[in-house]
């Protein structure tokens, strides 16, 4: 019989190993985010960085806004996204259609 505190140790352990578990399976979505983090950087002055939060996901902070879609457009078309506009200071660079990736829209968020 273990003890109560056995218990919690080995749930939490259990818990924790599914996030790493979780976050191993998704490591191909950090990378692209990286990458396109990296490639905003070298091509515009929007001061890109890739982000993670546990409830938000990967997202790309902006340190500048974005003026005109056009800053993007070679980069959106590298990576196979489109640049849709959400809010103020807010936009979502999603799949094209047709694409078989499987990969979620990066968030791009002025800092």
């Amino acid at each position: 019989m273990s003890s109560l505190y056995t218990q919690a140790l080995q749930h939490h352990t259990n818990s924790f190993r599914a996030v790493l578990s979780a976050l191993d399976r998704q490591h191909h979505w950090f990378d692209r985010v990286d990458e396109v983090a990296a490639d905003i950087n070298s091509e515009t002055p929007l001061q890109a960085m890739a982000s993670y939060h546990p409830t938000c996901g990967l997202f790309i902070r902006l340190g500048r806004p974005i003026q005109d879609a056009a800053q993007l457009s070679s980069i959106c078309t590298r990576h196979r996204l489109e640049l849709v506009p959400q809010s103020a200071g807010r936009w979502l660079l999603t799949p094209t259609a047709g694409t078989d990736d499987n990969l979620p829209a990066i968030q791009l968020i002025l800092d």
